[in-house]
């Protein structure tokens, strides 16, 4: 486009330099030329070298240099899309990096409430076992307990039999004999049974 524009500059000024070139005949023909006056041929070979400097110019000066800035420009438009699509990955990024952060939050949450469930649920077994070593504990003594009455209830029972014995034996004057003794235990067991 800027070549097609430099191209129809050189031939717009082309008319313009005949223009000025016919106007230098006239004016010469009818007055003597003077040091500013335009001569025709020095006009001629200046028009032409004019062109031919516009033509290489053209050729080897604007060529290269359009080409440069071409080149250029599309330098910048791909560090411009570069950019673009730097900061479309950036946003991308950073959306990511949201979505994680949420995530790890929404997870820390979880681990936190699991953690309280974990230990609402320790503490209840805590509590359990203890009511558990608790009972057993009281049924341990109760029945230590019911064995030492029964201990203690044993004891009596031949502390009383050997004192009724000693009695007997006293009152009777004489020694009793194992199969007494025998007799009077259960005569005595009897009893207490009924009694009790």
């Amino acid at each position: 486009m800027r070549r097609i524009a430099i191209s129809a500059t050189s031939l717009a000024l082309l008319p313009l330099l005949a223009r000025v070139a016919l106007a230098a005949d006239e004016a010469h023909a009818e007055a003597p030329p003077g040091l500013m006056d335009p001569v025709i041929p020095t006009m001629i070979w200046a028009i032409g070298i004019f062109i031919t400097v516009l033509l290489l110019l053209r050729k080897l000066a604007w060529g290269p240099l359009l080409k440069a800035l071409d080149e250029r420009e599309a330098k910048i438009r791909a560090s411009l899309e570069a950019a673009d699509r730097m900061r479309a990955e950036q946003e991308k990024f950073q959306s990511e990096q949201e979505r994680l952060f949420a995530e790890a939050r929404k997870e820390a949450t979880e681990i936190v409430a699991e953690g309280k469930r974990d230990a609402e649920a320790v503490k209840a077994k805590i509590v359990e076992d203890a009511k558990t070593q608790s009972e057993a504990l009281k049924d341990r003594a109760i029945s230590e307990i019911d064995r030492a009455k029964d201990l203690a209830v044993v004891e009596i029972h031949q502390r009383a039999v050997g004192l009724s014995i000693s009695i007997a034996e006293k009152l009777l004057g004489h020694a009793v004999t194992a199969p007494d003794q025998e007799k009077l235990v259960q005569q005595a067991i009897a009893q207490y049974e009924k009694q009790n």
